[in-house]
């Protein structure tokens, strides 16, 4: 089996996410923000015992080369996690970052980072991320990539 891509930014240190990773991804998922901005994702997996099945499921996306998921580690901490599923059909980019470490460009950099493996790595295929067209913070992120943002709009009553 090949070897999960151990990736590097300044800060950070992006690897294979384990079981050992759960709660500090539970605590990313469980937030108001992702609810907003991940919909379908929070109501999936904002259950401690769902989020298990989650880092299970993308350890098997990976052995099949149709996924990966990588949490964001410091030396001090869990920042939060980058994924990419749906290889190569529909190659879609999703990403959190923990409530603790907002604002601080972490996402930026690590976002950065695994769309430059994926570029070397999958050469000619695409990679897109669906974004809700208010949620300002994931726009300036992929603002000068290469990846297409699917823009939604906001159901609002």
């Amino acid at each position: 089996m090949k070897e999960f891509p151990d990736l590097k930014t300044d800060r950070c240190h992006l690897v294979q996410t384990t079981l050992d990773d759960a709660e500090a991804i539970f605590e990313t998922i469980n937030t108001l923000e992702c609810q907003m901005n991940m919909p379908e994702f929070y109501s999936a997996f904002h259950h401690k015992e769902r989020i298990t099945h989650f880092i299970q499921v993308f350890s098997n996306y990976w052995r099949l080369g149709s996924g990966m998921l990588w949490s964001i580690k410091t030396p001090s901490d869990i920042v939060g996690f980058v994924g990419i599923m749906d290889i190569p059909d529909m190659a879609t980019l999703f990403y959190a970052t923990h409530p603790a470490h907002r604002n601080k460009g972490y996402m930026k950099e690590c976002v950065m980072c695994c769309i430059e493996y994926f570029g070397k790595r999958y050469t000619g295929i695409s990679i897109h991320s669906v974004v809700f067209n208010d949620n300002i913070p994931s726009l300036r992120i992929l603002s000068n990539t290469a990846v297409k943002i699917d823009l939604r709009q906001r159901n609002n009553p």
